[in-house]
């Protein structure tokens, strides 16, 4: 079965869980799953975005307006 990161309590964070499953293959060190509606409950696979640990990074500190999705400013 897919879950390659185990938390030190040996559970698997569900989004993980499933993105591997839909990629049918292990998440790289360097990936991670992003919640693209920012809801860390809404784990369905459409809302689920697969980044870099960098890509991540510039998502949650780039304002972007909220309808179109454009970068307005650094935060």
């Amino acid at each position: 079965p897919l879950a390659s990161e185990k938390q030190h309590d040996g559970y698997v964070y569900l989004h993980r869980l499933i993105a591997e499953a839909r990629l049918g293959r292990f998440l790289r060190d360097d990936e991670v799953v992003h919640h693209k509606d920012h809801d860390p409950e809404n784990n369905h696979w459409d809302n689920l975005e697969i980044m870099t640990q960098a890509e991540h990074a510039r998502e949650h500190f780039t304002k972007r307006d909220p309808i179109t999705g454009r970068i307005l400013s650094e935060k």
